[in-house]
């Protein structure tokens, strides 16, 4: 949680509800209480060469 409240533009208080949002999206997914991780789909889809811009 602390990775996604140092990035400019997010307020701390506002991180936990975005990060819901992103599991809620498919985006990341929780690994424990605070802690997430990229979600296998989205990682996939970050790493293939057709999704890189």
């Amino acid at each position: 949680m602390r990775a996604a409240a140092a990035v400019p533009g997010i307020e701390v208080d506002a991180t936990p509800r975005l990060l819901i949002r992103f599991a809620d999206g498919h985006r990341v997914e929780p690994i424990a209480r605070g802690r997430y991780r990229l979600h296998a789909y989205a990682a996939c889809r970050a790493h293939h060469p057709r999704h890189r811009r």
